[in-house]
């Protein structure tokens, strides 16, 4: 029996002709991956956090205060420091301090701790693991914001070797009303670059900053290095990672754009799939290329499929079936040249934001072993039942309004089969 259409918003796209486009270059009307309030057509401006995204200093920095608190009565271990203080201001982090202890630091606090800092962070300092690889690969402006003072800033990025690389693009908590979580200091920085808010992209690991970078109306990368990505995307990121190097290829899927099919896509597809599913099918002994284009072959239908262009070059596809009020998540696949540039996610969020407006549940099976099981229980999916060789997973509706909060669940593994 032939499945039912799917009518989500997206898959409603109007069909260009088919000599419009081939599969490699499209010509058609784009239909915008995401559903987010907060949309980017493209990146101008990479504005990010120093402290624990630029430079490996928050537990240094957490030591020094830890040491000159303890002086004052107020004893804290280390992760009861990351928890109280990590993201907020010194100033903040003095008004925290002073509230625990019911007294005021005195007078000359500030300027001892700051001393402290910058003679701690001038000698004790690291590069973030692949921040240099992930600046050098930037095509756009990129600059840093953060709580700390000019003073700080300057002796991490200085300690790190990283100071020549954001000379004259540093901007301090000090220079704003308003620390973090206020927007300030991030629509400060683009007006400086002359960049609109909607063109910038933030990257934030705690999350005050990343609730500072959502109510500046900007794309939030959450680098998970001390803050567990859960906590990230619950703030508000609109994606995480965990590696700094892959920052560009995250960017980069910005311009990923969701296609309806052509008829005349079919043999591309059948052949991407099979270069999808080679890995995850010899690793159990199972790849057959014929089954695996007959399974595109048998089941394509130009209605219930989209293709994944990112500037012009098909990158993977996505097929579907509705069933009562479910829909059947029958293929995902990214080539794998492109994997783990985050295009899966960005393609299964649309469809998981789009099941949620409609308030339906979401089905897919995965290959046992495959590391689309990771993928989709970091999406939000619960395994409910098991074959011999395949997972199988529903992810029910949210009752969390998407255009209201702008945010959808996200990961930092793309699917790799």
């Amino acid at each position: 029996m032939r499945p039912t259409r799917v009518s989500l918003q997206l898959f409603r796209a109007s069909r260009g002709a088919p000599a419009a486009r081939s599969h490699v270059v499209w010509q058609a009307g784009a239909v915008d991956p995401t559903s987010h309030a907060r949309q980017l057509a493209s990146c101008d401006l990479v504005i990010f956090d120093c402290d624990g995204v630029l430079v490996d200093s928050e537990p240094a920095g957490n030591r020094v205060l830890q040491r000159l608190l303890a002086a004052e009565g107020l004893s804290l271990s280390l992760p009861e420091m990351f928890e109280t203080f990590m993201g907020h201001s010194i100033p903040t982090c003095i008004e925290i301090a002073s509230a625990r202890l019911g007294r005021d630091l005195g007078p000359d606090f500030e300027q001892r701790l700051e001393r402290a800092f910058i003679e701690t962070l001038s000698r004790e300092v690291a590069p973030m693991p692949g921040v240099v690889q992930a600046l050098d690969a930037l095509p756009m402006s990129y600059c840093v914001a953060s709580s700390g003072s000019h003073a700080k800033i300057r002796a991490s990025l200085g300690s790190a070797g990283l100071l020549s690389r954001f000379e004259g693009h540093i901007f301090s908590a000090a220079d704003v009303p308003r620390p973090k979580p206020a927007p300030d200091i991030f629509l400060h920085a683009a007006a400086a670059h002359a960049v609109p808010p909607s063109a910038c992209c933030v990257v934030e690991d705690t999350a005050i900053g990343v609730r500072a970078a959502v109510a500046a109306g900007m794309r939030v990368y959450g680098f998970a290095h001390q803050t567990p990505p859960g906590v990230l995307a619950t703030a508000g990121a609109d994606d995480c990672l965990a590696d700094l190097s892959r920052l560009p290829h995250r960017i980069e899927a910005l311009g990923l754009r969701l296609l309806p099919a052509q008829a005349h896509d079919v043999s591309a597809l059948a052949e991407l799939r099979v270069a999808a599913m080679r890995d995850s099918l010899e690793r159990v002994g199972r790849f057959d290329p014929q089954r695996a284009r007959a399974r595109v072959l048998a089941r394509f239908d130009p209605d219930q499929t989209r293709v994944l262009d990112l500037g012009g070059r098909l990158v993977g596809f996505l097929m579907t079936e509705a069933r009562d009020r479910e829909i059947y998540l029958a293929q995902l696949h990214v080539h794998p040249s492109f994997q783990n540039r985050g295009l899966g996610s960005r393609a299964l969020r649309s469809l998981l934001s789009e099941a949620d407006s409609a308030q339906r549940a979401v089905r897919v099976s995965a290959l046992r072993e495959s590391a689309a099981n990771r993928f989709y229980l970091y999406h939000g999916f619960e395994l409910v039942s098991e074959t011999e060789f395949d997972l199988h997973y529903v992810r029910t509706p949210s009752l969390r309004a998407p255009a209201q909060t702008g945010h959808s669940p996200t990961g930092t593994r793309e699917r790799a089969s």
